[in-house]
């Protein structure tokens, strides 16, 4: 995957094994907690009061079956399935990146987007 303008790595989370990075333009650097090599993870122990950036997980791709199948011995059977989730096909997935927490409205604001509630003001 080539580099993502914008991303700042943090680190592999020490639990998932999978690299978080920071969208440095969505707020400040998350407060992370170093581990062993590459590892660490988010020091959820300041919040709510510290707020802080957007954290994107890279969700490695790779090949799955997406679907169910009325046939028992078939890994993938589920036998209160709808007609419309059948057969089951293997589709390739690329990486992609998922935020690890939901966005605040403070968050999206910061973005420079408009706040879309209508009856909340934002929290940072």
């Amino acid at each position: 995957m080539k580099p993502q303008v914008g991303l700042i790595p943090l680190g592999r989370d020490i639990r998932s094994g999978l690299w978080e990075f920071w969208l440095w333009e969505s707020g400040p650097r998350p407060p992370w907690k170093a581990g062993p090599e590459d590892s660490g993870q988010i020091d959820l122990g300041l919040l709510p009061r510290t707020p802080f950036g957007i954290v994107l997980v890279l969700i490695p791709g790779g090949q799955f079956l997406m679907g169910s199948s009325d046939d028992p011995d078939s890994p993938v059977y589920d036998p209160d399935s709808q007609r419309e989730e059948r057969p089951a096909v293997e589709l390739l997935l690329s990486p992609f990146f998922l935020s690890k927490f939901e966005l605040t409205q403070g968050q999206w604001l910061h973005l420079g987007l408009e706040n879309p509630s209508m009856t909340m003001e934002p929290d940072f």
